[in-house]
């Protein structure tokens, strides 16, 4: 039996957002889509990132993970005041493109919906109050001595 050269989208299950899901967002093959166009994006590191979405919450707009990159990016409204950058976060210009992927992809190694579309909206200065209260990282051990080197004979 052959198998078709699209998949079966019907087949993953939307939850009932895919009623929700705004009409840019891919059907089938994860899309590269330019900023400005339908959102502004802001590019947040991924530990500051992750602690924005704790602090937020899930109820907010749509934010893309890429994991390769180690990066998020949170998908807003179309921004009327500037964004002020922070130490890890940064408004994309309109152009920059990114990688969207398909409606239903939650999760895996490449890029996924870390909060898919649908479900509200991001305010900006919620966002930049949440970036601005980060906590720091807890710093990763040093490595222990090398063992003692013996003299040379």
């Amino acid at each position: 039996m052959k198998r078709p050269a699209w998949p079966n989208v019907e087949q993953f299950p939307a939850h009932g957002l895919r009623d929700r899901t705004p009409g840019w967002v891919p059907q089938v093959w994860t899309t590269r889509l330019p900023a400005g166009r339908h959102w502004d994006a802001i590019r947040v590191h991924r530990p500051d990132a992750l602690q924005a979405l704790q602090l937020l919450g899930y109820g907010i707009g749509p934010v893309i993970a890429n994991p390769y990159a180690q990066v998020h990016f949170f998908l807003l409204d179309q921004l009327h005041e500037p964004w002020e950058a922070t130490r890890t976060a940064r408004l994309l210009r309109h152009g920059t493109v990114i990688a969207v992927p398909q409606w239903h992809v939650r999760n895996g190694r490449d890029v996924h919906w870390a909060v898919p579309p649908g479900r509200g909206a991001t305010d900006p200065d919620d966002l930049h109050e949440a970036l601005a209260r980060r906590q720091p990282q807890p710093r990763r051990p040093l490595a222990s001595p090398a063992a003692k080197r013996r003299p040379k004979p």
